[in-house]
């Protein structure tokens, strides 16, 4: 016998469509199911009727047991009405309590700030009258300032306008550019950076004796540059120069150079007004 063929197939149920859906909706009870089961559904079925009759011959217990859960619960809720009046009038107390304190607690603090305020007026009056003393000063150091700042201004003015000195701001500040460019092209090539066709003050004729110009269009500049020599010469002529000695830390020493020249361009053009 196959388990899972219909054991009652033949069966017809003839139900109004609203009984049918009313039975459904309540009892979930579908009768039109109950023709298509197998052993095992029936099997389900029938523990359903042994459930069932185990309620009908334990509902009085089942009763018992429902009003006694109902009955604590009410009997519960009593005692706790009892317990929270009660202990609203307690806390009426307590709050009662701690208002008086309260009220006791600002009186004092009242006292306090009424001597506090008698003492701060008298410190307040003392530093106004310091203040009156400071302004005063402060009048008679400022126009001793104001005259100095207009003598600086005038001579600051006076040089700005001399040819000599503005030839010469323009000589340092390019000065100051082209050695900059130096000590950035020293911190990325190092010492070949002498024999790069870009840098300040090569005319294409510097022949260092530890590293070679190209000799041909496939060897690059510095190629056959020579590690770990102690002096070399930095600037485009040997009146220009500047020495170096390259055998500590290049990159610091450059990066610190180019730093210092920077902030003294800074501060030499803007007290001519300049940049």
């Amino acid at each position: 016998m196959d388990a899972n063929r219909p054991l009652c197939g033949h069966l017809i149920t003839h139900l109004d469509p609203e009984v049918e859906a009313l039975m459904q909706e309540k009892f979930r009870i579908d009768f039109s199911q109950i023709a298509k089961m197998g052993l095992a559904e029936w099997a389900e079925f029938g523990q359903l009727g042994i459930d069932a009759k185990w309620v009908i011959d334990n509902i009085d217990k089942i009763e018992e047991i429902f009003g006694n859960v109902i009955t604590s619960i009410e009997l519960w809720n009593k005692a706790v009405e009892k317990v929270s009046k009660k202990g609203i009038k307690v806390v009426e107390k307590l709050d009662k309590g701690a208002v008086d304190l309260a009220i006791a607690v600002t009186g004092r603090n009242s006292k306090l700030l009424e001597g506090d305020d008698r003492k701060a007026n008298a410190v307040s009056l003392q530093s106004e009258l310091r203040t009156v003393n400071n302004e005063l000063d402060q009048i008679a150091n400022g126009s001793v300032l104001a005259r100095a700042l207009a003598k600086l201004e005038e001579a600051r003015e006076k040089a700005a306008n001399e040819p000599a000195v503005q030839a010469g701001i323009r000589a340092w500040a390019n000065q100051a550019k082209q050695t900059a460019l130096a000590a950035k092209m020293g911190l990325q090539h190092g010492l070949a950076a002498f024999s790069h066709p870009q840098f300040p003050g090569n005319d294409g004729t510097f022949t260092g004796s530890d590293w070679t110009q190209p000799s041909n269009s496939n060897q690059s500049w510095g190629q056959n540059y020579e590690a770990n020599k102690p002096q070399q010469s930095l600037g485009g002529s040997n009146r220009d120069s500047i020495a170096f000695n390259w055998s500590g830390n290049v990159a610091g020493k450059a990066k610190q150079f180019s730093s210092n020249v920077v902030r003294g361009a800074k501060k030499i053009g803007k007290w001519f007004g300049i940049g």
